[in-house]
This record gives C-alpha cells, structure tokens and sequence, in this order.
C-alpha cells in the first residue's frame, strides 16, 4: 500500500490547524472534499486519525505518529532537493511556544539574524500560560517548546537551558500604600509566593494582576505596586532592584519530538536555541 500526496497533504494541514474548515481555504478545496480525503486516508491505513468535537479536531496517538512521519519525509525530500541545486538558501517554518518572559527578550535576539539571512524562513512564534505549554507539543502545534519544568513526555527529548534570575523591583515613585501589592499574570501565576517562601519572606501582601510581563513591568514603573521578575527584562533606569533579597532561580528547559532523523535546517535550528539561550541564561 503507497499513502497518497494529496491525503498526506490534507492530513498534514488539518493537523496544523485543528480546523478542516481553515484546512479546505488553505488547500483551496471544499471542506466535504477535505472530509473525504482523510475518511479514505483512514480506511487505507485502517485506524482513526483525529478526535472531532463541534470547534476542532485533534490527532489521535495513530494520528501523531503518521504526522511524525510526514515530517521525516518532508525533511528529506527538502534535503535532497537542496543538495540536487546546490542550493544554500533555507526555507522552512520554525514553530515554537514559550512563555512571555523568554519570547521577546531572548529568542527572538537570538533568531534575528538567521531569518534576515534567509527570506524563505516563516516564523511562529507564541508564548502561552506556562501549564498550557505541554499541549502545544503534544498536539503537534509546535516543533519546539521552552518551559520552567520537564514535561517527562515519552518520545520527547528536554534539555536544559540554564537559569532565569528572578528579582523583585519596585519604583521610585512608589507610594508607601502600594509597597504591599505585587503584580502577577493571573491567579495561578504563583512567582510572588515561591520567591517570599524562597527568602522566607513572612509578611502579607495584596495581589494585582496583568497578563503581559512588559505591561507587569510598566505597572511597576508607574509605582502602582513591586513585582518579581526575570532580570534579563529590566530598564535599570526605569525600575530599581530590591537588592536585599536573594534572586530566585528558575530552570528553563527545551523540548523537542525524537526523531530517529533531523534534517540540517533542523539541526541548525536547535543548536542555534541551545546555545543562543545558554549564551543569555545563567548556568
């Protein structure tokens, strides 16, 4: 049995989207002739391949290891095809999620220069709530996924980054009256209460809230309360340090599918993370 293209290529945009609806605009085909493709994708290899509510669907385990596949191929044909050339150009898409924190003040640096180089690369990059992370990688949203934990997922590989350098800062127009409010993204976000365990910190405080950390920091700068947040992030001009605190270090870990091949785009793209991120985080 030989899988078709036009299957494959169905599957593959209906697991990038979660959505046959934006699958079939993207195809340029009728969303029923998307839907009968991959009806006949799954009688031909004899298992199902997604799970489908009334919004989305999503990739069954038979489902993401067919997606597994699709990549290794893609990536060898693109291989093959530039050597054939002799072409030295890179095209691909570099998918990665982090959280907010790492996004713009340490991957995006280090990635600059290689998609100014090279036109053909397309970026998407998000960042997310840190317990919604795991999901982009195993729902097959992303290729690459930074966090504060392992994910101890099978058949994923994690690496460690190095460190963030938590502070606590605070404004020099700080009211008196506001010394007590810390701002953290949402009720979850639990960084106040893990950096005053970490100093043994027993006073009470009142919480405030703002789901961007760039926003968290102007909150700071505008002295309506203090805030503990990554190092790397700060205008030193803009806020102070409150530097009789010990810093709260937090791991930072890459995570990426195992594959038993990596094409050189991909190669080149995880060394450039590995040591781009090693090269700003403290280790």
């Amino acid at each position: 049995m030989q899988l078709s293209s036009r299957q494959l290529n169905g599957f593959i945009e209906v697991s990038r989207t979660q959505n046959f609806h934006k699958a079939a605009k993207r195809l340029f085909i009728t969303q029923s002739a998307l839907s009968q493709r991959i009806k006949q994708l799954e009688e031909d290899i004899g298992t199902v391949l997604f799970v489908r509510n009334r919004a989305n669907v999503f990739l069954t385990e038979s489902g993401k290891k067919l997606l597994a596949y699709c990549k290794i191929l893609g990536n060898l044909e693109a291989d093959y095809l530039k050597d054939i050339r002799n072409d030295k150009t890179l095209d691909l898409e570099i998918r990665l999620t982090t959280f907010s924190s790492i996004l713009r003040s340490v991957l995006l640096p280090i990635l600059k220069d290689l998609v100014k180089e090279h036109p053909g690369i397309l970026l998407d990059c998000q960042w997310d709530e840190m317990s919604l992370l795991k999901s982009y990688l195993k729902e097959g949203r992303s290729d690459y996924v930074i966090s504060d934990h392992e994910f101890n997922l099978h058949g994923v590989n994690c690496e460690f980054l190095g460190y963030e350098e938590n502070v606590m800062i605070a404004s020099p127009l700080e009211s008196e009256k506001r010394s007590d409010i810390f701002f953290d993204h949402d009720p979850d976000d639990d960084m106040t209460q893990r950096f005053f365990e970490f100093n043994n910190i027993k006073d009470s405080y009142r919480r405030s809230y703002m789901s961007d950390v760039y926003g968290l920091i102007d909150c700071v700068q505008l002295g309506l309360g203090r805030a503990v947040v990554s190092k790397h992030l700060l205008d030193l001009s803009r806020v102070r340090i409150i530097d009789h605190y010990k810093t709260l270090n937090t791991p930072v870990y890459l995570h990426y599918n195992k594959k038993p091949f990596y094409s050189r785009n991909q190669e080149m793209v995880l060394s450039l993370i590995k040591e781009g991120c090693r090269a700003r985080l403290k280790n």
